[in-house]
Order: structure tokens, then sequence, then C-alpha cells
């Protein structure tokens, strides 16, 4: 008996020892800390340096508390020339891919034109499409333009007109002509058309323009000014153009009889901007849009 309980106290006296070592191995590796509840950051949003700071870089926007609250930021490009990559080429390369560029994008302006036409006004049997106009390249005239060619009047006459998507005044050469220059068709004669007619100094057309005046019968005169020089001047009036089987009435245009500078071949010029007189301003409720 005293042999088998010596053994017992040993065997506790083991476990016990063997369980205190193991709860100090156990939370020997942990330790008490205190948690401080902190905000999360904000993502950094990245803005443009401003010009006294390195450039080309970014920087977070708690970094511009540095910077003068009264400096302006910008962004800064260098542009290059679509031909300087083709440094290599002659002239004559150069000139032949820049016409093969204007080709495609007078194909896809086209080809735009007449998918959203199609969509608008399905083609019925036997029908032609409604509102359409060709965009024609103004080599074979001498000029660097695209064309369009458009009835003025009534009847009609057919005349060439320079697209352009920069300034907004319709107008064409008139007769009789104090100044003008050489054109591929006829001078239009406004006697001739029974739809011709001219615009009092008070409306709100006559307002509209940039530069006018009046003249002697109180009837409003337009002058345009473009960036290379070239000048048209003349009575401002309304006309009918057509575009093919399309009429369109009541267009504010110039009747120019002083015009010069850089134009060739086309009889006037078709404005496509964005200003109160521009053809698409005037006729956009009537064409939807």
């Amino acid at each position: 008996m005293g042999e088998k309980s010596k053994t017992t106290l040993l065997f506790s006296s083991s476990v016990i020892l063997l369980f205190f070592s193991l709860s100090a191995a156990v939370s020997s590796p942990f330790q008490l800390h205190s948690l401080l509840l902190r905000p999360l950051p904000l993502a950094p949003v990245l803005s443009w340096q401003d010009s006294d700071l390195p450039f080309n870089s970014l920087v977070e926007t708690s970094d511009l508390d540095t910077v003068n609250s009264n400096t302006s930021l910008g962004l800064q490009l260098e542009l290059h020339h679509l031909d300087a990559l083709s440094s290599e080429e002659t002239p004559g390369r150069l000139f032949d891919l820049r016409l093969q560029r204007d080709a495609l994008r007078a194909e896809t302006i086209n080809s735009l034109v007449s998918k959203a036409v199609a969509r608008k006004h399905p083609r019925a049997p036997g029908r032609r499409p409604g509102f359409s106009s060709s965009v024609i390249s103004g080599l074979a005239q001498g000029s660097g333009e695209y064309f369009t060619r458009l009835g003025v009047g009534t009847p009609p006459r057919y005349l060439y007109m320079v697209l352009d998507t920069g300034s907004d005044v319709i107008w064409v050469q008139c007769s009789p002509c104090k100044k003008c220059y050489s054109q591929s068709d006829p001078i239009f004669d406004p006697t001739k058309s029974r739809s011709f007619s001219g615009i009092p100094c008070g409306s709100p057309l006559c307002r509209s323009l940039d530069s006018s005046g009046c003249n002697h019968r109180r009837m409003c005169l337009y002058q345009v000014s473009y960036g290379d020089g070239s000048v048209t001047y003349g009575d401002f009036s309304t006309e009918t153009l057509t575009f093919r089987i399309n009429r369109i009435g009541r267009v504010a245009l110039g009747c120019g009889h002083n015009n010069q500078g850089l134009f060739v071949g086309a009889a006037g010029l078709l404005g496509l901007g964005r200003g109160r007189l521009s053809f698409p301003t005037q006729t956009g409720r009537r064409l939807n849009r």
C-alpha cells in the first residue's frame, strides 16, 4: 500500500507540474494591448502639379496645402503634328498621305449621315431617302475645302458651297458684284428667285449678326471677316435652300456683293457651327434636330 501511494503522489505531482508548464508556454506569447479607435484614412486624390513644382509629376491633395491657394493649377501638353511621325517622307508623299486621310474622313462622314437618315426615315419601297447631301472634295475646283452641292432660290440654282464647321453665317456671291472672286458656277442673281426676301434692320435675325448695318431702305447688311483675312459683305436675307428633293424655306443667309480673300471655286459657304445663325441651329427644329 505504501508503495502504491507513493507512486500515485509522484504521478499527481508530475501532472500538476506539466499543467503549469503548458499554461506558461501557452500564455507567454499573448500580451494585452489597449485598442485605439482611429478613422480610416481617405483615399488620396491625385491632382496635376502646380507649375512651381516638378513638372510631369502627380501629388496628393494633402501635399497641396503647402501651395499658395491663389495659384491656379494647370496641365501642359506638348503637341506634335501627325506628319512628325513620318519625318523621313518627302513633302510630296506627306501631301498624298494627307489627301488619303481626308478622303477617308469624308467617306466616314457620308457613312454616318446615311445611317442616321436611314434610322430616322426608313426608306419606303420605291421612295428616295429624305434629307441628304453629298460631301465633295474641292480639289477638282482648285480648293482644299470640302464642298456640297445644293440649290439656292426658287427655282433652285445649284451651286457648290464650302462646308465650314468653324463659322456660322451662310452666304453666297450675288450679282451685281462689286468685287467677287472666280467661282465654278454662274453667280447667283437674287432678282430671278421668287423666294428671295430682304431682312429689316430691326428684326431679331439682323440683331443676331456680330457685325451688321443698314442700307438707305432700312434693310439689314452683314459683314463676316475670317482669320485668314478673307471677308464677305452684302445684303442679309432669307432664301430657300434645296437639298436634292428637300426644300427648306426662309433660311437666313448673306447675299454677298463684295467678297475677297482665299475663297476658291465655290459660290459661297454653308456655316455649320454652333452659333444662332448656323445652318444646324436655324433648321434644327424643322429637321427634328
